[in-house]
This record gives C-alpha cells, structure tokens and sequence, in this order.
C-alpha cells in the first residue's frame, strides 16, 4: 500500500477543549465526531465510516468551504504536547494525528435577520466572526452541513496557516511494524491453562490470538444486534424524534441488516490484506466501529501506531459489551421462568436471605459470562444503597478488583462459599 505524503488539507483541531468549539450549537463532549479511516477498505463496505456533521462557528464554516475546493478535510484528535501541558492550544500541531475525511456532500443554510442581528451585538469583537461572502456562499452568521468518509491516518509534518482555521502538510501515517513487535512465544499443549491466566486480564492475551478473538466478539455483537434488537421505549422514542431522526427507520432494524452485510463482506476481504500490520490495522478499526467504542477510545485507537495495544483495547470493550449483553438476557430467561411457575405470586423479586451475612472478607462466587463462568472472590468493600447491595469484589483468578452491583433479579448469579 502506497503511503500518502505531502497533502495539503485544512483541519478541525479535535484536541482541544470542547469550549473553544463555540457556544453549545456547535459540539460537545458527548457527540464530537472522532472519523475513523476506511482508505484502505473497498468501498462498499466503508459504509460504517460515512459521517454527518453540523458547523456554526464561523471559522468552521469557512473552513469547509476550502475543504469543498479541496475535497477533503482533517480532524486532529491528538497533539504530541497535549499529554504534557494542561493548554493543548499552546501545544504544536507538527506532529499531530488525525484522521483525513472526504466531503461526499454539503450545504450552507443563511441565518434569519433576527439572529443577525443578535451575532452583531454578542460577537462584535470577536476574531472568529468573519464575513465569508467573497464568494458567494453565506454570511458569518450562517450554518453548515456536511456528509463525509474517512479516509486516512494522518501525522502533521508542516503548518502551513493558523488564522482564521489551520492548514497543515500531512503525511499518512501506518501501523508500525507488526512482526517487529511480536514477543517470542513458547509452544504450550496446555491451552486450558493458559485460557484461565488471562481471561480477566487482557494484557496476557498473546497478540497472535487478539485478530482472531476480535472477529469472533465482532460477529457475536452483530448476531445480538440483528437477533436481539430490543424495541425502543417511549422516551427514547421522544429523544430521536427531537433529534428529528425516524423512528420508523430506526425500529425496523435496516441498519443492523446493513452492518451484517457490512462484517459479511469485510470478512471475506481480509484475504486480500497480506501485510499483517495493514491486516489488523483493518481489523482494529473495525471493532471500533462495530463495539460502537466512547469517544475517548475513539480517540486513542486512532492515535496509537500500535496495532495489538488498538486490538486489545477494542476486544475487552467488545467482550464486556457481549457479556453484559448475555448476562442481561439469562437473568431475564430465568425471571421469565421463573414468573411462570409462580404467576400467582406478586411483588418485587427478594435479596437471597445469606446476603444479608456478607460483609468485608466474605467469600463468594460471582457468575461473569458463559465463557468464565463461576468466579470466586473476596469482599473488599460492601455498600447499601436501599435494596442494593454494592460490592468490591477481588477475584482470585488474576486479583483485579471489581465493583459490582447485587441486585434481587440478578440473585442468580451470586452464591456463597
């Protein structure tokens, strides 16, 4: 694969405070969009990396219209001084990462008389209020959509402009070199033992087997999605209708349909990846998309250059998502059976009597999933909140610590020692 070097993009600077954004129309913490790359995908299945984004910062908006000349934009996501300074704005942008998104569509929608004049009198000295007429396109005061596809990695090699928005030479940037990583592994016959060290440590997972375990979490998040999509409540039905998203789209489950074709397809194309590190790079960044990771691990799958550090993190996000997901829907069979046999009964299911002896040092089992099974563990810390029991758990397998709720409808899943 031909790495990209020289290109000229203006960019939207993700690393720095939200606040620096605008007012609360422009972005939050909540639903900044962090663009993953899909470069190196067909284009038929780089449908999961097309993203819609609002601008009403007038330097945003002047920003995409040399984007729309160029063709493409970049988001930053991280700066190399940021880790270290409190102010990421006084950080450099040479050597920034971020993601390189290409304009699919856009559009300008002019402001009303009435929130002209309400910008004249809140923003007249503000630098970023700049009139964009010259050619054509709507005032400072205006909005902007825009419908794009992420493209590639990116490191920032040269500043070109900082005012009103930046402009950067960037250079794609790769995984580095996967089999230079690899720690040396010892054959072992006893694959049973070595599954119980790290099934609730993840750093002891071998890097050979994180590509294949993400693809088998991958295909069982999109078995529950398709399988199991639960219809949505009232409230959530509020919510996406003030958002002004369908409701009648989102219940009739196309888009899981369409991400099952999505992983369908993805899967038979790994065979054409045959450099290892490209392999899992596309692997990586499709668990991101398909675990529907925070914003936060968005960002660091896209920032680092290690690809088992991005598979690792990716996987244990997936298997904790699969497990909650197969916890939920067990404790909610054995209610069901449960309520079935005793429909005469009513009221609130009960705390088992034994749980009201633990205390700090009690020994107790706790079932995680249908892969670990029953795990033992100590009482590190125990707090009542009204009918809830909220324990610290340290489990004797690998000595992490937990906190985890003992709720009465999921009674099932404890027993004492």
């Amino acid at each position: 694969m031909v790495k990209r070097r020289g290109v000229k993009l203006p960019i939207l600077d993700l690393s720095v405070a939200v606040s620096d954004f605008g007012s609360d129309e422009v972005m939050t913490t909540s639903n900044t969009l962090t663009p993953l790359p899909s470069g190196h995908l067909p284009d038929e299945i780089s449908t999961l990396n097309i993203y819609g984004v609002e601008f009403k910062s007038p330097s945003h908006i002047q920003m995409l219209q040399e984007a729309v000349t160029l063709g493409s934009y970049g988001h930053v996501v991280w700066r190399p001084d940021a880790a270290k300074d409190d102010d990421a704005e006084s950080s450099t942008l040479v050597g920034a990462i971020g993601c390189a998104v290409d304009i699919i569509s856009c559009s300008f929608t002019a402001a009303t008389d009435a929130s002209l004049d309400e910008d004249e009198e809140d923003d007249e000295d503000d630098e970023d209020n700049i009139d964009i007429t010259s050619n054509g396109t709507p005032s400072s005061s205006s909005a902007a959509a825009a419908l794009m596809r992420g493209s590639f990695r990116f490191v920032v090699k040269e500043v070109v402009s900082t005012f009103p928005y930046p402009v950067v030479i960037v250079d794609e940037l790769f995984d580095e070199d996967y089999a230079n990583n690899l720690p040396i592994m010892e054959e072992s016959d006893d694959d049973d033992d070595d599954d119980d060290d790290y099934a609730l440590n993840y750093n002891l997972i071998p890097p050979r087997e994180l590509p294949s375990r993400c693809m088998q979490a991958m295909d069982a998040l999109v078995k529950m999605q398709v399988e199991d999509k639960p219809p949505t409540s009232p409230l959530e039905d509020m919510i996406l209708e003030s958002q002004g998203i369908d409701i009648s789209a989102q219940n009739d489950g196309s888009d899981n349909m369409e991400l099952a074709a999505v992983f369908d397809v993805f899967r038979s194309e790994l065979v054409e990846f045959t450099d290892v590190s490209l392999r899992n790079f596309a692997i990586g960044m499709m668990a991101v998309e398909v675990g529907e990771l925070s914003y936060e691990q968005r960002k660091d799958a896209l920032a680092t250059t290690d690809g088992s550090a991005r598979l690792r993190m990716a996987l244990q996000a997936m298997e904790t998502k699969i497990s909650m997901e197969r916890a939920k829907k067990m404790a909610q069979q054995l209610t069901e059976s449960s309520s079935d046999e005793k429909e005469l009964k009513v009221g609130h299911p009960a705390m088992p009597p034994w749980a009201k002896s633990i205390n700090v040092g009690t020994r107790l089992e706790y079932f995680w999933n249908e892969d670990y099974g029953w795990c033992p563990g100590t009482v590190k810390e125990k707090l009542q909140l009204g009918d809830e029991l909220l324990l610290t758990i340290k489990f004797d397998d690998d000595g992490s610590e937990h906190r985890i709720s003992f709720l009465a409808e999921e009674k099932v899943r404890w027993r004492p020692l």
